[in-house]
């Protein structure tokens, strides 16, 4: 006697053999922008060629982990939203969406989440509800998850982690490492688990993402093709000038003056040459491993067809003439997705005063002291001056300092003035 068997909707997606098909090939399939200027529109691989090779990564059986350290609008959280429609449509089991706070995760589900999952026609039928914190599936869940919240952190095991703007985790959540709690998830799904991380570097090298790149199996950086010579490289930011060598970054910006210069052909790139040189690149590893399980990605700005040149440009000058922390930090952090800590020295006025001998009569050179040394810095009102007595071991000592308001006074100090030795 024959029985028929029933099969449930999830078991189906189950059992169901896919076409083999890589991440970047579904997307361009099936994937519909959920935000920005694309929104709306279907994936498409040229607009930031650069993007399909992280996709693919994370899609390579043998890859369990993905890092992404990237600028703002490099293209880095559109890399994370096709891996999770991706495992939606393809990957059966839960997965979890980690964002810094409760805010950003509500209004990443209602902008984002939802028009990404129900748009995308793959996720579109497999989508039966999803609400700030579980969304069901036939063959799974999604959930949605905050740093900010321990809660969130603890007792649900997931196949599938995504991890946005990690970098912000520990500033919102002041104790305990989130990174650790979310990866911890994961342990019941060793053998298959995929975590995928993307976040600018905030902070100095004590940044998580940062510090992940460098110890990954495997570190890739992009290299773009010169459209002149032909000679493929990684765009430096020592590279960047400005036509006519304009250093005003107002005019910069608005006349459209940056330009990428060919270290090897001194070839003048604008941003329609710059696009023509990423398109003809490729991501490379300088020691290559094929059995590599964790991949960093170094995604810097300038890459973007999103950032002008001129853009970058005008910011470097900007940071060149500021000597304020957060503007050198926003630039490096934001632009070029490295890290950047300001070190401010402060010294007590005590401390100061402590190192001064009160007994020694001022413009007199200490006992054991050799030489004598001045330095004049001429400004636009006088010159300020300092002399300095030095043994020969290269110990220093200040001597005299002050202000000369004209030239007569300058050659008076330098070849009149007498300093006694004690």
């Amino acid at each position: 006697m024959r029985q028929r068997l029933h099969l449930t909707d999830g078991e189906r997606a189950v059992f169901a053999r896919p076409v083999p098909m890589s991440v970047s090939e579904w997307a361009a399939r099936h994937l519909i922008v959920p935000d920005g200027p694309y929104a709306g529109a279907r994936y498409r691989r040229d607009v930031n060629p650069y993007l399909a090779g992280i996709m693919d990564a994370w899609g390579n059986p043998r890859v369990e982990e993905v890092i992404v350290c990237g600028a703002p609008r490099s293209g880095k959280t559109l890399d994370l939203d096709a891996c999770l429609a991706y495992s939606v449509a393809r990957r059966p089991g839960p997965k979890m969406l980690a964002m810094p706070d409760d805010g950003s995760a509500g209004k990443v589900i209602e902008a984002k989440l939802k028009p990404l999952l129900r748009r995308t026609r793959p996720t579109g039928r497999k989508l039966r509800g999803i609400k700030a914190g579980k969304g069901l599936f036939p063959d799974g869940a999604i959930y949605i998850a905050s740093a900010a919240a321990a809660s969130d952190r603890a007792t649900i095991s997931v196949k599938d982690l995504f991890l946005d703007e990690e970098g912000l985790y520990r500033s919102i959540t002041g104790q305990g490492d989130p990174l650790t709690d979310f990866r911890e998830r994961t342990r019941s799904y060793s053998y298959a688990r995929k975590i995928m991380r993307v976040s600018k570097p905030v902070g100095g090298e004590e940044s998580s993402i940062w510090r992940d790149l460098e110890s990954v199996d495997e570190m890739r950086e992009y290299y773009v093709v010169c459209p002149a010579c032909g000679v493929s490289q990684v765009m430096r930011e020592e590279n960047i000038i400005t036509e006519h060598n304009v250093k005003d970054p107002v005019r910069v910006r608005r006349e459209k003056l940056g330009r990428y210069r060919c270290p090897h052909c001194r070839y003048h790139w604008n941003d329609y040459a710059r696009d023509m040189a990423v398109a003809r690149g490729e991501w490379r590893s300088e020691q290559p491993d094929s059995g590599a399980r964790r991949i960093g990605f170094h995604l810097p700005a300038v890459l973007s067809s999103a950032v002008s040149l001129s853009e970058v440009a005008s910011a470097r000058l900007t940071v060149e003439s500021s000597d304020d922390p957060a503007v050198i930090q926003g630039y490096d952090n934001g632009f070029w997705a490295r890290p950047y800590k300001p070190v401010v020295a402060a010294s007590e006025a005590e401390t100061v005063l402590s190192l001064r001998d009160p007994e020694l009569p001022p413009r007199v050179l200490p006992a054991g002291y050799v030489a004598l040394t001045a330095g004049i810095d001429m400004q636009k009102r006088g010159f300020y001056y300092v002399v300095c007595a030095w043994t020969d071991k290269l110990a220093c000592a200040v001597v005299d300092y002050g202000r000369l308001y004209d030239w007569k006074e300058v050659a008076g100090f330098c070849f009149e003035t007498l300093y006694p030795a004690e």
